[in-house]
């Protein structure tokens, strides 16, 4: 039985073919800012701020964005600071004062 899905390593098709262009296209469209840890850590609170505020990340900071998508820690770190933001929003932060 044949997934859909996957690449076949003799699937000369020009779908098969189409499949890998697109999936190298999206591998290597992750790096091209080269955004490191501390890069992103420097930008993560703009950003954050502009999430919480109903931006798009992908178009507020699109490099940024792409390191979140390649990193654990920065993004553990990124949605923890976004739900800070979004329970300060809501009031919800004025109960532990």
């Amino acid at each position: 039985m044949s997934d859909q899905h996957t690449i076949q390593p003799d699937d000369n098709s020009p779908e098969g073919r189409q499949r890998v262009v697109l999936l190298l296209h999206e591998m290597l469209q992750m790096h091209v800012d080269d955004v490191d840890c501390v890069t992103c850590g420097d930008k993560m609170d703009c950003l954050a701020e502009l999430v919480a505020a109903g931006s798009n990340p992908k178009h507020a900071l699109p490099a940024i964005y792409n390191h979140l998508k390649c990193c654990r820690s920065c993004t553990e770190e990124f949605e923890a600071l976004v739900a800070v933001l979004l329970a300060e929003q809501a009031g919800k932060l004025d109960e532990l004062k």
